[in-house]
């Protein structure tokens, strides 16, 4: 794709989820960046955007859930990242609540370095991505107004 568009900026589908059980959030450490972020990633080609979500929350949190058990309650979108060789890409995320799994082993430790449940109160303090902020912002607003959030975020 590179040898196509050379830098320009791409776009790409991701998936975020926040798993809620008795009332705790998990969320995961990223390795490399050691921010606290919710299960999620890149949407593979050929996956509707709960098949992407569940095997996201299974790689990276360990957590087995159903396509019904996906709740959307935002979409994020404008924010540019960079990835390998300085390349661009604008990520168009659709983000999930899902109160409803099996709990297993997680499957991508090179990524994830930890797994941690934390109370609602608790996550405004972690440090967090800032695509993991826009996302608890969102669930929070839709928590209040039980309206689908539509969030752009834009770099500084």
């Amino acid at each position: 794709m590179r040898q196509k568009f050379e830098h320009d900026t791409v776009m790409s589908a991701t998936t975020d989820v926040i798993p809620i059980r008795d009332g705790k959030i998990c969320m995961v450490l990223n390795r490399e960046h050691r921010f606290w972020c919710f299960p999620g990633g890149h949407a593979e080609l050929g996956l509707s955007w709960q098949e992407a979500a569940r095997k996201e929350l299974v790689e990276e949190a360990g957590l087995v859930a159903k396509d019904e058990d996906m709740k959307p309650f935002a979409s994020i979108s404008g924010y540019t990242i960079t990835y390998g060789y300085n390349d661009p890409v604008n990520l168009f995320s659709l983000s999930f609540v899902c109160e409803k799994f099996d709990e297993h082993d997680i499957e991508d430790e090179e990524e994830i370095a930890e797994k941690h449940w934390f109370e609602f109160d608790e996550i405004d303090g972690l440090e967090k991505s800032v695509y993991a902020d826009a996302i608890w912002k969102a669930y929070k607003k839709y928590l209040e107004t039980g309206e689908f959030q539509q969030v752009v975020l834009r770099n500084n």
